[in-house]
């Protein structure tokens, strides 16, 4: 069995080293584009569904605050 360089062979192995090349600058370009539109004045904006929690004077457990509330409503 000969395992020689060929022209064709060349051409072949060229084709396939510049489509994955060029495949990886195309999804490295895609990342920063989205990583951009999810940034303001270079801070990370915060992510849609993140809710800030606040932790119960009474029990110590973090919860949800609706409408002013300083306590989770829980029995003691």
């Amino acid at each position: 069995m000969m395992l020689g360089f060929s022209l064709p062979k060349l051409i072949v192995l060229f084709v396939i080293v510049a489509a994955i090349w060029y495949g990886f600058k195309h999804f490295a370009r895609i990342r920063s584009l989205a990583k951009s539109d999810r940034q303001v004045d270079g801070e990370e904006l915060a992510d849609p569904i993140a809710v800030d929690m606040v932790r119960c004077a009474t029990c110590g457990d973090y919860f949800v605050p609706v409408e002013g509330a300083t306590s989770c409503n829980k029995h003691d």
